[in-house]
């Protein structure tokens, strides 16, 4: 199928300059910075709550068995169980690992499926701690 994305680009900013790239390429240099509304580095000059270590993984199968992380509330809400594909990227299969409210720890996952999917892209895991062996999912509602 067909997948379509709304995009800015920089220096585009009239209907017609859009129309004049229609059907042209679109080159990203891989080594930039994402800058966009997930992006949660503090602009005081604090420091993270988390070190980044995106460069020091080679694949996301590296990540199975890895606890998931909630930016917002820093809970542990998943172990990442496998890694799917869709064609465009890597998807991280988590398995919900908190306890159901009635106390039952089945799959804790309080009346979804007892898996997510996430796909493994910077803005929705912005963190990868490879010492702790987490990641950190942005808070994106209904993503899980």
């Amino acid at each position: 199928g067909r997948s379509e994305s709304i995009i800015k680009i920089k220096d585009v900013d009239s209907l017609d300059t859009a129309r004049e790239l229609v059907g042209g390429s679109i080159f990203v240099d891989a080594l930039e910075e994402f800058v966009g509304e997930f992006d949660d580095e503090a602009d005081d000059g604090s420091e993270s709550l988390w070190p980044e270590m995106w460069d020091k993984i080679e694949s996301a199968s590296e990540l199975i068995g890895y606890y998931t992380v909630l930016a917002s509330t820093q809970e542990v809400i998943g172990q990442i169980e496998g890694i799917e594909s869709n064609g465009i990227q890597d998807l991280l299969v988590i398995r919900y690992v908190k306890e159901d409210e009635d106390g039952d720890d089945g799959e804790g996952t309080n009346g979804k499926k007892p898996t997510f999917l996430v796909p493994f892209v910077e803005a929705l895991v912005p963190v990868v701690d490879t010492e702790e062996k987490m990641v950190v999912l942005a808070e994106i509602e209904g993503l899980y």
